[in-house]
């Protein structure tokens, strides 16, 4: 695994494996309010279509979950 040069600055000062994953964490990961509303607006309002599986519409919905 490799990091870009632009990240280094942001990690360099990092003692731990910890340490640099929390701030690539903080730089990476979105905690968007609207997406998490949005998520969980999907999530209340799944419907199973007439012609999906069971297993395939219990995949969305834990993937729309996980995302969450």
């Amino acid at each position: 695994m490799s990091i870009k040069d632009n990240i280094i600055p942001h990690i360099g000062d990092c003692k731990t494996s910890k340490e640099t994953w929390d701030v690539l964490k903080s730089l990476y990961e979105t905690s968007n309010t609207s997406l998490i509303l949005f998520l969980k607006t999907k999530i209340l309002l799944i419907k199973m279509e007439a012609n999906e599986s069971i297993r395939n519409f219990i995949s969305h919905v834990k993937e729309l979950s996980n995302n969450l």
